[in-house]
């Protein structure tokens, strides 16, 4: 990630927008959330929820003196003692959160994430599986659809226009020139959901992507909303403006 755009990214964290974490496997998901949970305020609960193994750990990080861990359980033998997702999701609302995290988004989970992450008091972070960042929302959507099928199409958006701030997309970038060369770990896009769509859908955004450098820049001015929430959090609106982003 370029140094001169790190303290976007930071504001982006503080300021308690919820972001969705998207890439391919293997790309670093889980290390970038750590890393931008690492920005959150110790002041804060942070509450995660992940499958089988606590791989964010953050109980162990003395970044976060107040971060309870919940993960899945399979059933036993008799089949019993299941602890899915989606039920730990819905635990989370009596616990108080700040933020509420969620290690990967699969499917039945994504729907409660949501609902959870709209009530949350600093928003929400989670990962979700995909190779390219312009399929993050349709993917998102699909699995909330998949979660309450009775649910409409337009109220699918909405939540998901109503919750989700940013999609920050890490991907393996492999240099065709040197087939030895190990691939290297990179923020190739952040996306803003700058809410409903005049035809349907999300109206969403590339503010950062890969310029003709070849290097990750501010390609479009963040939304009035978003430029709003960042005033009232402190943040100069000036710096989040393309002219702005490498001062």
């Amino acid at each position: 990630f370029p140094h001169p755009l790190v303290a976007r990214l930071r504001a982006l964290v503080r300021c308690g927008f919820t972001i969705l974490v998207s890439g391919p496997p293997g790309a670093g998901k889980t290390t970038l959330l750590t890393e931008l949970l690492g920005e959150v305020s110790p002041l804060e609960r942070i509450i995660t929820v992940e499958k089988n193994l606590l791989e964010l750990r953050l109980e162990d990080d003395p970044r976060h003196p107040d971060a309870p861990a919940l993960f899945t359980r399979q059933a036993n033998a008799e089949g019993e003692g299941e602890i899915t997702t989606r039920q730990l999701v819905e635990l989370t609302r009596r616990l108080n959160p700040d933020r509420v995290v969620v290690g990967e988004l699969v499917e039945d989970e994504a729907l409660d994430m949501l609902d959870v992450a709209s009530m949350c008091k600093r928003g929400s972070l989670a990962t979700i599986h995909a190779h390219t960042s312009d399929v993050v929302v349709q993917r998102l959507a699909y699995y909330v659809s998949k979660s309450d099928t009775s649910l409409p199409e337009f109220a699918v958006w909405s939540l998901i226009a109503q919750t989700v701030d940013f999609n920050v997309h890490i991907d393996l970038v492999r240099h065709e020139s040197d087939d030895t060369a190990a691939p290297i770990r990179r923020v190739t896009s952040i996306i803003e959901i700058g809410g409903l769509g005049e035809r349907g859908g999300l109206a969403v955004t590339e503010v950062w992507g890969i310029g003709q450098t070849g290097e990750l820049e501010q390609l479009a001015p963040l939304s009035h909303r978003h430029l709003q929430r960042l005033r009232l959090a402190g943040y100069d609106a000036r710096r989040f403006s393309p002219h702005g982003a490498t001062a």
